[in-house]
């Protein structure tokens, strides 16, 4: 490695390691087996290596807006430009990051307001920018313990089956190869279960949980319990502090069940 590149990823390196004590592994729900990162860690390390909030770095909010989602829900975001100072060169340019938090979640039988949802997204958002200078990168590297799934079991691959559309009147019963079953609708227009979960698993479980035709449905749900190793249908965590729960935007738009 030159020393220029050295020079380049000091920062990196001193902010890409993430402490055990701020690693919380999720435990149940949409997120399960996934890794939540404390956000005041983040805000600690952007205070270690450039200085209080509002003289070593600081944010602005550019926008925020809400989105309606699938059904009834309805997401916010906040797009943010975060800035540091460097005693050598001064005040960066602005790093952009974009966060999101639900605003209105439908919950089993009832909708769910959160009225801090624009809080939550704003830490999110700076969770984003902060990922632009390294911080927690370990945990987003592919070998290590991430946030998002490195793919489906070996056992769930085989050959592929004839597409499905999520309006087919048709009600075969699941192939106990359902990862297999392709989706040729939406989003992810020609792509098979399995391969859509490596890296949109919330699209798989929205289909499972509210797919409208009854195959797509039944057959990302027993994808599901072939990855998980279940077929007991989890329940959220629970977190003693709002705070504390992940987010389903957290980092990455790939958690979400609609396009943003």
């Amino acid at each position: 490695m030159s020393e220029q590149a050295e020079n380049n990823l000091k920062l990196w390196e001193q902010v890409k390691s993430v402490p055990e004590t701020a690693k919380k592994p999720i435990t149940g729900g949409r997120l399960n087996g996934y890794t939540d990162i404390n956000p005041m860690w983040r805000i600690k390390t952007l205070t270690e290596q450039f200085g209080q909030c509002g003289r070593g770095w600081r944010y602005e909010i550019t926008d925020r807006r809400m989105s309606k989602g699938a059904g009834s829900e309805i997401a916010a975001f906040v797009d943010i430009n975060l800035y540091v100072n460097d005693p050598g060169t001064g005040w960066s340019e602005p790093i952009p990051g974009t966060g999101g938090s639900m605003f209105v979640t439908q919950e089993k039988t009832t909708l769910h307001t959160s009225d801090e949802c624009y809080k939550m997204a704003l830490t999110d958002a700076i969770g984003v920018a902060c990922k632009a200078l390294g911080v927690g990168a370990d945990v987003y590297w592919s070998k290590d313990t991430s946030k998002y799934p490195t793919g489906p079991p070996a056992s769930a691959q085989a050959p592929t089956q004839a597409p499905v559309t999520d309006r087919d009147a048709g009600q075969r019963s699941p192939s106990p190869n359902a990862g297999t079953m392709m989706i040729n609708f939406g989003k992810h227009n020609g792509r098979s279960i399995a391969e859509i979960y490596v890296n949109d698993p919330g699209y798989i479980e929205w289909l499972a949980d509210a797919g409208k035709n009854a195959n797509v449905k039944a057959s990302c749900q027993a994808y599901l319990n072939l990855v998980t190793g279940s077929s007991q249908t989890k329940e959220e965590p629970e977190y003693n502090d709002r705070d504390d729960a992940p987010n389903m935007f957290s980092d990455d738009d790939t958690q979400l069940p609609f396009d943003i």
